[in-house]
């Protein structure tokens, strides 16, 4: 029969065995930080910032990786079936579907843009502990003067869910 301090001892050699197992789950199981920040200079020549984080020690691996720019009030749906249904891409019914579309080149209409960050998963084979930055130009020929956009980007991890984030920018009326 165990006494109470080879118990004690086989509790706590228990407990620390679930804490790591839980740590290293937490570690595996955390999702990449992502933010995008979109500006306006003053000549009317927008620039999107993309970050990708990754906190944990474990390397992520991404699929795929894309911006959509359009107008604020549409929806990211129909923002991207608008421009990819031109080019012999979707429609798409949600936007996982929209973090999936691998694309090769940077696709526009009027008022919308799509464009490939293949910067996160060609460039880079794996993310680590560490943060990555791209900026994207947004081809102001294709932008309505005074007209306010979305930009939303869009991560598609090898393993978990897609992650999206979104900012919004006007560009300024041309004289």
């Amino acid at each position: 029969m165990l006494d109470v301090t080879e118990g004690l001892k086989i509790a706590g050699a228990a407990l620390g065995v679930i804490a790591f197992i839980w740590r290293v789950r937490d570690e595996v199981s955390t999702f990449l930080q992502i933010d995008v920040k979109a500006s306006v200079d003053g000549e009317g020549n927008a620039s999107v910032l993309t970050t990708v984080e990754n906190k944990s020690s474990f390397r992520k691996y991404l699929k795929n990786a894309v911006l959509l720019v359009g107008p604020e009030a549409e929806s990211p749906i129909d923002t991207f079936n608008q421009i990819a249904t031109e080019y012999g891409y979707g429609p798409v019914g949600s936007t996982n579907e929209i973090a999936e579309v691998d694309l090769n080149s940077k696709l526009s209409t009027n008022d919308r843009v799509i464009i490939p960050l293949d910067f996160y998963y060609s460039e880079n084979l794996a993310i680590g502990d560490e943060c990555l930055t791209f900026r994207a130009i947004i081809p102001k020929a294709k932008l309505g003067s005074g007209k306010s956009y979305a930009v939303r980007f869009f991560l598609n991890p090898k393993r978990g869910y897609h992650r999206s984030t979104h900012d919004a920018f006007t560009m300024p009326s041309r004289s």
